[in-house]
């Protein structure tokens, strides 16, 4: 779903406390430092030294890769550069981390939001509203002029991903009762749909056009009410004690789920007998994929999960001896 990415930026925003001293400023660097730097550094130094071992599986080739860019084995020099750009720039991760630019995006982000509010706390007039039409306006802007700063890279992704991150702290302030209702549902359901035609080539905040930001966002927030409303009826069954199991592991489902679909290909190259190399497609082998996307989901869900399951009772199991 295009909407899936600002859905995750729009959540933590929801939890988002400003901070009313440097005390409390500090605290809040330190938890999004622990709960994504931390594992964003931990997954890609893992992942970097798996290179040259996946390199040799097919994982990676000098055939495929994500868009044409193909691999190669790493030498000591580019592994130490490697190491030096995930520790110093939260960049340069594996092609198996792909999905890790949205913990960078969504750090970067909470620690901009963070840091302005706290400078600007003592001006009345600079609320949680005020600062979502800036830094939306601000991300057109850096957008379309393609601002970009050395070490950070790109402001309009950073801008953007803020912007959803304050708008799920502003969502919290209005939030009721009508936000859950069937009109709502509704409502945002058919823009939902009419967006999912309109963006039907945007998976995200990556890669948009500048005169799309605003109507993404709009469609986008649409889509989060959405699955935000179904989620308070789902709430009501008990398929929720599962959906709060995988909230609760997102972390290594983003980490594990693309080397997951790699299980999946290896069923679709030896069933149509295609050369093992085709491993190597990113992110899944797209031919003769009409059907194959639901299976493609379901292992990359359930394989990182039952890694966490397995790891989680192994570790009950040692600390009770």
């Amino acid at each position: 779903m295009f909407f899936a990415v600002p859905l995750f930026f729009f959540t933590s925003g929801y939890f988002y406390k400003p901070a009313n001293d440097f005390k409390e400023l500090k605290t809040f660097y330190w938890k999004r430092i622990k709960g994504l730097y931390f594992p964003f550094v931990k997954w890609s130094l893992l992942f970097l030294l798996l290179h040259n071992i996946c390199f040799h599986f097919n994982i990676y080739n000098d055939q495929y890769g994500f868009r044409g860019e193909v691999s190669h084995l790493y030498s000591i020099t580019e592994f130490m550069k490697h190491a030096i750009n995930i520790v110093c720039t939260m960049r340069d991760n594996e092609q198996l981390l792909g999905a890790f630019w949205f913990i960078r995006a969504l750090f970067l982000g909470a620690l901009l939001v963070a840091t302005v509010q706290f400078f600007f706390r003592r001006w009345g007039f600079i609320n949680r509203y005020i600062m979502f039409f800036v830094l939306l306006f601000a991300s057109i802007v850096a957008t379309h002029f393609n601002i970009s700063i050395p070490v950070i890279g790109s402001i309009g992704l950073i801008l953007f991903s803020a912007t959803f991150y304050v708008a799920g702290y502003c969502y919290r302030k209005i939030e009721n009762e009508w936000c859950y209702s069937k009109l709502s549902l509704f409502i945002t359901t058919l823009v939902t749909f009419a967006g999912l035609v309109y963006f039907n080539r945007v998976v995200g905040v990556l890669g948009i056009h500048t005169a799309d930001i605003l109507p993404y966002s709009i469609v986008a927030l649409c889509g989060i009410v959405m699955v935000l409303n179904l989620s308070k009826r789902i709430e009501l069954h008990s398929i929720r004690s599962l959906l709060y199991y995988i909230g609760n592991n997102t972390m290594i489902i983003l980490s594990l789920h693309f080397i997951s679909f790699k299980l999946v290909s290896l069923i679709k190259i030896g069933l149509y007998g295609w050369p093992i190399e085709r491993l190597a497609e990113f992110p899944v082998i797209e031919q003769n994929n009409e059907f194959w996307w639901f299976l493609y989901c379901m292992i990359g869900l359930a394989t990182p999960l039952l890694i966490q399951y397995g790891y989680d009772n192994t570790k009950k199991l040692l600390c009770n001896k």
